[in-house]
């Protein structure tokens, strides 16, 4: 069968827009026969060119650019402005869309980033970001510049949001300059993002915000007490002096040990601040240092004061601790599955590789 390659072709008979098998037509597991990824990208672009945008995903096929249908997406995101069309147009172009579609979506943004909403927008700057970062710089700024109105409701998120698309140095540059911030939202913003996806680098950044934080509030504890039914003025300023010792505690790019610790709650105003970072710092005098394993999907972890989303991640993490230093890992029965059992061989294969200890408690 020679693979249909007309792109523009109209929706065929045996395709519509409410057929699921249809709709969902790009598959992973398929993606590796050539015919049959060019018979996917033909039938795909004909659920574009029939106008069924809100429908098409493609959620199973790897992260790479597809040159065979981005020029289509890119045309069908311009025509629409139906917000929920953009975002799943905008989605398949961050993930698939290389830089030969740039100018058309500086184009939309320029037509109606003041109108994008929150997700359409996102997935834009974060393609933009990564196509080319320093064209992307003034967009995020401008972006960045929209806060929310007073008692609103709304989330300022927009650097976490980008982060967890596409990590930039340039959104590192931005998160520090906004770590003083005047309105409190843009700096929790700042410090979330950093100790999430920060690099070794942002830690001073975070730590010259706490204690400015700690001198503007110290002696000042009950101005910073919620207070049930009333006003609150300074609850933003409340949330940042937790976000700030939070993010230096538990960021991804450095290790947070008793003695950082102590000096973060030291620098604490309130009980909140003390009882949180007490119990980092309980948990990491604890000894030996216990990996826990949860069994969720994919699986995840707690080693001293953090919690892990990822094997990868807490190989990262692991990778931070000194050489020697011992764990114990507890798994979530005393008869593993054959997947758990494969995380621990993983995770005894890393540690010898990086030269720490780790154990299995007993009866795990």
């Amino acid at each position: 069968m020679v693979p249909d390659t007309n792109f523009g072709a109209t929706l065929d008979a045996g395709a519509n827009c409410s057929n699921r098998r249809d709709v969902y037509a790009l598959d992973n597991r398929h993606a590796h026969r050539r015919p049959h990824r060019h018979e996917q990208f033909a039938r795909w672009a004909r659920f574009l060119d029939a106008g069924c945008t809100r429908r098409v995903r493609a959620n199973l096929l790897p992260d790479k650019t597809l040159p065979e249908v981005e020029h289509m997406i890119a045309e069908h995101l311009l025509a629409t402005d139906d917000y929920e069309i953009e975002g799943n147009l905008a989605s398949l172009l961050f993930r698939y869309g290389d830089a030969a579609v740039l100018p058309d979506v500086l184009g939309k943004l320029e037509s109606g980033g003041g109108n994008l909403a929150r997700e359409p927008l996102n997935q834009m700057l974060a393609y933009v970001l990564k196509v080319d970062p320093q064209t992307a710089r003034p967009l995020i700024e401008r972006a960045a510049a929209v806060r929310c109105p007073p008692s609103s409701g709304c989330q300022y998120v927009i650097l976490n949001d980008l982060g967890a698309l596409q990590n930039s140095p340039v959104l590192e540059e931005l998160a520090v300059k906004s770590l003083f911030d005047p309105d409190p939202a843009a700096a929790i913003d700042a410090a979330n993002y950093l100790g999430r996806y920060g690099s070794p680098d942002a830690e001073q950044a975070l730590w010259n915000r706490y204690e400015a934080w700690s001198r503007e509030w110290t002696g000042r504890a009950a101005e910073l007490r919620l207070v049930p039914a009333g006003k609150n003025p300074h609850l933003r300023d409340a949330n940042l002096g937790q976000s700030l010792p939070w993010s230096l505690s538990s960021g991804t790019a450095w290790l947070s040990d008793e003695s950082k610790l102590r000096r973060i709650q030291a620098l604490g105003v309130g009980a909140n601040i003390q009882r949180e970072t007490e119990q980092a710092l309980q948990a990491w005098l604890r000894r030996p240092l216990t990996i826990a394993y949860i069994p969720t999907t994919p699986p995840s972890f707690t080693v001293a004061q953090y919690n892990q989303t990822s094997l990868d991640s807490l190989k990262k993490k692991l990778a931070q601790f000194p050489s020697g230093t011992k764990f114990v890992l507890t798994l979530s029965s005393p008869t593993p599955s054959p997947a758990e059992q494969k995380v621990r061989e993983e995770i005894f294969q890393f540690a010898q590789k990086d030269g720490i200890t780790v154990m299995v408690r007993p009866g795990s």
